[in-house]
């Protein structure tokens, strides 16, 4: 059985319980009721999205600044002071070899 094409524009509609009793009030066809909720979905999450877009454009004193700093461990840090120490032995050898060359000229 294939589903009308056109609706009624007059529908009766009884109580389940007691069948003698219409139930006055305003109801939709389920294609129209899904295709009113689809809209007023769109419309919702549309109004929600602009909300949202214009509070954010509003408050641009209020974004922050993020920098990303790379946590060192503990290897980084013992070789940064192997490094030191290598660089300090250096320095006083080179401070050594110049003083014995200025003591060497007296």
């Amino acid at each position: 059985m294939a589903a009308p094409t056109r609706r009624p524009s007059r529908v009766v509609i009884v109580d389940a319980d007691n069948p003698m009793v219409e139930v006055k009030g305003e109801f939709f066809w389920r294609e129209d009721h899904d295709a009113i909720l689809a809209a007023e979905r769109r419309h919702a999450y549309q109004a929600g999205y602009d909300a949202g877009w214009s509070s954010a454009t509003k408050r641009t004193e209020a974004l922050r600044l993020f920098v990303v700093r790379r946590r060192r461990g503990m290897l980084s840090h013992v070789r940064r002071l192997m490094l030191r120490l290598a660089l300090l032995a250096m320095l006083i050898v080179a401070l050594v070899a110049v003083a014995d060359q200025l003591l060497a000229q007296r």
